[in-house]
């Protein structure tokens, strides 16, 4: 059995360790990164399942490895691929959101650029190595280490079969939220958008390998209830390809954090289809107060924050939610991940095309905001609306 190439062959009903060295000159010099291969007893679907494209998110990193010493080969039909870190560089040296040899997020240039910096070689092994071998692949993520939000999955929207299928997948991973788009999230621009531009499901989708990212947890902590969503959602997505059969399946508890109760594979969450992904921008830096958390419900023309300066001066306008504006303040403002849901509404603008988007608490930085827009959210009749912290 060589479905991965660059594994080898595997042994039907056994575990395999792997220490593998991506393909690239700019990676040459890398250690080699952990893989763990369980090949089924029986036939069925490569199911490739990669986590710590951004190296601060720990849940998702703790699901892959805890998957891999769970999962039991004899009771699969077909071959789970799991890499707890793709970006090794920011596991270990703790770096948010980008690769610190090259600065980049990897997650912005897939399907990546085997002649590209380090985040575009190392995306493109990604893809080449693993993605386009699998039948279905899954990007765990979370909340990096500064930041908070709402779990959810998102995955390419279409009418295509492979967006068919993708949607399907995200639908059974069994979080609250599932959101399609059909453009990037957020492109890149210059030279780097040769490398692709797209996140890990889209360039994965556009391979023909059905994809979704999912996300739980955040705020660079160990959170079992995080860890627990991510496990049970790639073991719904197993059953849903029919790759597992069996009735429960409970994850184990190997934090320090107290017993939670045991959890099924078979969520109960009623899912909301999102299905625009929107960012506002700012041009100046400074500090972000919100008057809401993560999974608020507000009601329209609510403020849900406000900036402020370092003498904590609050300048300007203030934050709302309203049906067609989300003002923050022409001076100063902070990178938050501030993600307002408008139900059936047309979006939301800035006067100052102000962009919040990273919670970011105590740290200046330019600002950016990332709006959903769902087509479900609530009753025609409360008009209220949620605010999430989403990626």
């Amino acid at each position: 059995m060589e479905r991965i190439p660059i594994l080898g062959k595997l042994t039907p009903g056994k575990t395999q360790r792997h220490l593998i060295r991506l393909p690239g000159a700019a990676l040459a010099k890398d250690e080699p990164r952990p893989v763990i291969s369980v090949a089924g007893a029986k036939p069925g679907p490569v199911l490739f399942v990669n986590a710590g494209v951004h190296g601060g998110e720990y849940p998702a990193v703790e699901a892959v490895i805890r998957l891999a010493k769970t999962l039991d080969p004899k009771k699969i039909s077909g071959t789970m691929i799991l890499m707890p870190v793709l970006n090794l560089p920011a596991f270990r040296t703790r770096t948010p959101f980008v690769c610190p040899i090259d600065n980049v997020n990897p997650n912005r240039v897939f399907p990546g650029d085997p002649r590209g910096s380090y985040s575009e070689q190392m995306t493109h092994a990604c893809i080449n190595e693993f993605v386009v071998h699998a039948d279905a692949y899954v990007d765990l993520h979370g909340g990096d280490i500064p930041e908070a939000l709402v779990p959810f999955v998102i995955c390419r929207a279409g009418n295509d079969e492979v967006a068919k299928k993708s949607k399907a997948i995200a639908m059974a991973f069994g979080l609250p939220y599932v959101l399609t788009v059909n453009k990037p999230v957020q492109p890149s621009k210059g030279h780097r958008a040769r490398a692709g531009g797209l996140s890990s499901y889209a360039a994965a989708a556009d391979k023909g390998t059905p994809a979704i990212l999912a996300e739980a947890g955040g705020v660079g902590q160990m959170q079992e209830e995080a860890v627990a969503l991510l496990i049970n959602g790639v073991v719904n997505v197993m059953r849903d390809l029919g790759m597992i059969d069996d009735a429960r399946f409970e994850s184990q508890t190997e934090t320090n954090s107290k017993p939670k109760p045991k959890r099924t594979a078979r969520s109960t969450v009623a899912t909301t289809v999102l299905t625009k992904f929107e960012w506002l921008y700012t041009k100046n830096a400074g500090l972000w107060y919100p008057k809401v958390a993560p999974g608020d419900v507000v009601n329209e023309g609510e403020q849900i924050g406000r900036v402020g300066d370092l003498f904590r001066r609050h300048v300007g306008r203030n934050c709302f939610v309203g049906e067609r504006r989300c003002t923050f303040s022409d001076d100063q403002s902070i990178r938050t991940r501030e993600w307002v849901t408008h139900g059936n509404r047309s979006g939301i603008t800035s006067n100052s095309r102000l962009r919040v988007r990273r919670a970011f608490l105590g740290v200046a930085a330019k600002c950016r905001a990332r709006a959903l827009f769902g087509n479900t959210f609530t009753r025609p009749t409360d008009r209220s609306r949620k605010v999430s912290q989403l990626r």
